[in-house]
Formats: C-alpha cells, sequence, structure tokens
C-alpha cells in the first residue's frame, strides 16, 4: 500500500499530497508477526512466529469521524490478521480535531512505549507509536506520512 501513496505522492507532490490526503493515518509496517494456528483461529498463537519480510506496509487513514474497531475479526472496521492482537482489540473514536483511543481487550497495548490496560482511554497523535500484541502502527499526519513516503 505504501509503494501506491509514494507514487500517488510522487505525482501530487508533498504538498499537494498533504493536501488530497488530510487527517491522521495508521501505518502498518513489516515486522515479526505470529500465526494463530490451522484449526482454531481464534486462539493466541503458540509462539509460532515468522521473521519480518520485504513485504509492503498497509496503510489506513482515518477520514471517516465515525468511531473505528480495530481488531482481528472479521466484523471490525480495520482488520488485523495477527494472533497476538484481540478480536476486538480498541476503538479509535473522533475527538475534536484529533481522535482518542480506548483499549477494549485485556490484550497487550502499548501507546509510545507506555502499557494501556483494559478500558484505557488515551489520545492518538501524530508521531505516536501503537502497539497492539506484536503488531507496530504508526500515527502520522499527512505531512509526516509524505516525508515518510519520500524517504526522510
Amino acid at each position: 500500500m505504501l509503494s501506491l501513496l509514494a507514487r500517488r505522492c510522487a505525482e501530487l507532490g508533498k504538498d499537494g499530497f498533504a493536501k488530497a490526503h488530510p487527517g491522521l493515518w495508521l501505518v502498518w509496517e513489516p515486522g515479526r508477526w505470529s500465526t494463530s494456528g490451522l484449526f482454531d483461529p481464534t486462539k493466541r498463537s503458540s509462539g509460532a512466529t515468522v521473521a519480518p519480510t520485504q513485504a509492503d506496509s498497509l496503510a489506513f487513514q482515518l477520514r471517516t469521524r465515525t468511531a473505528l474497531r480495530l481488531g482481528r475479526a472479521t466484523h471490525c472496521d480495520v482488520v488485523i490478521n495477527d494472533a497476538t492482537v484481540s478480536r476486538e482489540h480498541l476503538l479509535l473514536e473522533p475527538d475534536g480535531d484529533g481522535w482518542r483511543l480506548t483499549v477494549l481487550s485485556g490484550g497487550s497495548t502499548e501507546l509510545a512505549g507506555q502499557p494501556l490496560g483494559p478500558k484505557a482511554v488515551a489520545p492518538l497523535v501524530p508521531g505516536a507509536q501503537l502497539r497492539l500484541g506484536d503488531v507496530v502502527l504508526g500515527a502520522f499526519d499527512a505531512v509526516s506520512l509524505a516525508d515518510r513516503l519520500f524517504g526522510h
């Protein structure tokens, strides 16, 4: 996904990209991931992990200004298919001009390196790193994402 966004950014230029695609972005870059098992995908991984790959990243633009559920379950608005992510891990909600998150599960959750327990509420700001289990999501505004796409 980032390769497509990088192409779009090259077409529009950094300022044009930021203007055309404003708001907060969550970026899930390749890294360690865990399989959830062949027969029961609802259970946590038993430690089987796959080393990082050169796979492309996924990017989610938070445009709707409505609440979004993140988790492993297919009914979530943002599905993260990793066994270390809870079925319904967290809720993102608009908060003024920004976003706030609410932890929905007892699974491992960190924001900017600080652990968050179940029902914790915190603002999600550009530059923050959000960890759900083993999955790390970077929060970017349009300008910082354009910088990332240009390799700065």
